[in-house]
């Protein structure tokens, strides 16, 4: 195991923690496109929160009450699209307090598994048998994070 669980944890919580300050930004911020031809920031929220909810609902919680898992190969292009649309028509605090909550139960759920579960032997199948590893879905998680609060920074840092 590359990092430990509390260390993974505690990597993914800066998405929660950076959410909670942006509470604050004015609305106007919300809605301007990140870049040429990209989302706007309430987009890329959304974007973040429709994926944890996906994973929470499909691997996380199953993984925690020791079910199945159920991912499937989901078209990324539409599922984005989708992510796009709830943002641009639901109210950055509500999309804020919805990516917190959705978040801190992966979390929480993580943080009370075995730290044998985040070794990457301990991997789960789903049922099309795609391998499922807990600590890869948490790596990939953070650069994913790290990737879309930077370029929401930069947007929110112009004026």
């Amino acid at each position: 195991m590359s990092k430990s669980k509390q260390e993974l944890i505690d990597a993914m919580m800066a998405w929660p923690k950076q959410a909670e300050e942006w509470k604050q930004v004015p609305e106007n911020k919300w809605h301007r496109p990140l870049g040429p031809g990209k989302w706007t920031a309430a987009e890329a929220v959304a974007h973040l929160l429709k994926w944890d909810r996906y994973f929470l609902e499909r691997a996380v919680r199953p993984v925690a009450e020791q079910g199945p898992i159920t991912l499937e190969h989901t078209d990324f292009d539409s599922f984005n699209k989708e992510a796009a649309v709830f943002g641009a028509s639901t109210p950055p605090e509500q999309l804020l307090d919805d990516a917190i909550a959705v978040r801190n139960e992966i979390l929480s759920l993580l943080g009370q598994q075995p730290d044998r579960l985040f070794q990457p032997e301990q991997a789960y199948l789903d049922g099309a048998g795609h391998r499922f590893d807990v600590e890869e879905y948490m790596t990939d998680f953070i650069s994913h994070d790290h990737h879309h609060m930077d370029q929401i920074r930069a947007s929110f840092a112009q004026e």
